[in-house]
């Protein structure tokens, strides 16, 4: 008996072992139920992006499928991805376009590619589903690239955040406008930069410069850029300050006093349009890489 078949209900998992737990059964089967959930539930794991009700699923049309005798429009909402198997089908993918009950639950779906056969069907519902977003509340995806293969309709689906800058309050949902924005066509949610143009010959970074920003150093002459002491900005740490110079004038990376910059070789550009990051890896501690002037 799969992981599928067992009930939510748990008087109702009484069939023989190791298939079930009856009452009085005998000592000697416990081990090979135990080992039966241990293997159902390593299955599982094999294919966790997909879930098997383990209902009956019958052909209605290439594109429609029904669940007889029950109210599942709730667990069939538009906008879910499913996953059909069959041995004429062969394993297709889909999103939901319709969900309606009368006697049955009828099931109507556009696929990605293929058609329904008319044979029994196995049918899994994705893992993430309309209304269901999956939101990063606890996790610093600053300058990360999060791709978002499962969703190919912006639309009907969700990303949740919090607005820049807020670290605090409940995450909000973007409106399909802004999420559209952001998704790019090869299916990933990123942020553009925003460029900070220093011509000066001295600078000292600021807050603002590790938040989807790069340093572009425009100057003729030299520059020499100023990592501050944490007591005076006190950047997060793993935060991610990126430098290219763009200029002419040999750009210097200096430390504010009790700060540490290590780097595999100096704390210069190498030459004009090299590109460097550093990166916060303690209070005040700092990692230099990129283009850098060999020591």
């Amino acid at each position: 008996m799969a992981l599928k078949d067992w009930s939510t209900v748990a008087g109702n998992n009484n069939a023989a072992p190791p298939n079930g737990a009856p009452e009085g059964w005998a000592p000697s089967a416990v081990n090979n139920t135990i080992r039966e959930i241990m293997a159902q539930v390593r299955g599982w794991f094999q294919d966790p992006m997909w879930i098997n009700l383990g209902l009956l699923y019958e052909f209605v049309s290439t594109t429609s499928f029904k669940i007889s005798g029950v109210d599942e429009t709730a667990r069939y909402p538009v906008g879910r991805r499913v996953r059909a198997v069959g041995v004429a089908t062969g394993t297709i993918y889909g999103r939901i376009t319709g969900s309606v009950f009368a006697t049955d639950t009828t099931v109507t779906v556009v696929w990605d590619s293929g058609a329904l056969s008319n044979e029994t069907l196995q049918v899994s519902l994705g893992v993430v589903s309309k209304g269901k977003p999956i939101a990063y509340n606890d996790i610093d995806m600053t300058g990360q690239v999060i791709l978002l293969t499962g969703i190919e309709n912006i639309a009907e689906s969700r990303i949740v955040g919090r607005a820049a800058g807020a670290g605090t309050g409940s995450p909000q949902a973007l409106t399909p406008a802004q999420a559209s924005a952001i998704v790019n066509a090869g299916g990933s949610v990123s942020q553009l930069l925003t460029e900070v143009d220093v011509t000066g010959a001295t600078y000292t970074f600021i807050l603002t410069n590790a938040q989807n920003s790069i340093i572009k150093a425009n100057r003729a002459t030299a520059q020499t850029f100023t990592v501050p002491d944490n007591a005076t900005t006190a950047f997060p740490i793993y935060s991610v300050i990126p430098i290219y110079q763009y200029g002419a004038g040999q750009v210097t990376i200096a430390a504010a006093g009790g700060v540490t910059i290590r780097t595999p070789e100096t704390l210069k550009a190498r030459k004009q349009y090299s590109q460097m990051a550093l990166t916060k890896i303690a209070t005040d501690e700092w990692i230099l890489t990129g283009d850098l002037e060999l020591a």
